[in-house]
């Protein structure tokens, strides 16, 4: 099946505001693109893309003092089906995970 994705976000920014976006498609993801995978600035600014430590496309802005509007707008395939699951997966209280893991429970500075 065909999908019809995208968003329209507008923040309005009292400085210049340095900005991390997670609005990318997973990479993995990337052969299903039907259309052009684009994200667009109104005004125009400078934008960078980086891969994070969890293999996620990430772009980096300094959003202008002012309103500042992000879109996109594509198409992707996708079968339709359910993702995978493992039901036989189990959840840990906080307090029982193992100290190697809580790195991804920190908050960003």
């Amino acid at each position: 099946m065909e999908i019809r994705a995208g968003y329209d976000i507008a923040f309005q920014c009292f400085q210049d505001t340095p900005m991390t976006l997670a609005l990318s498609i997973e990479p993995a993801r990337s052969g299903d693109l039907l259309s052009e995978h684009m994200i667009q600035f109104s005004p125009n600014v400078t934008s960078r893309d980086y891969v994070d430590m969890f293999g996620n496309t990430c772009t980096r802005i300094v959003a202008p003092a002012g309103l500042i509007e992000i879109r996109n707008d594509f198409l992707i395939s996708d079968s339709g089906l359910p993702d995978e699951v493992a039901p036989h997966a189990r959840q840990l209280e906080i307090g029982d995970l193992p100290d190697d893991v809580l790195v991804y429970l920190l908050g960003s500075r």
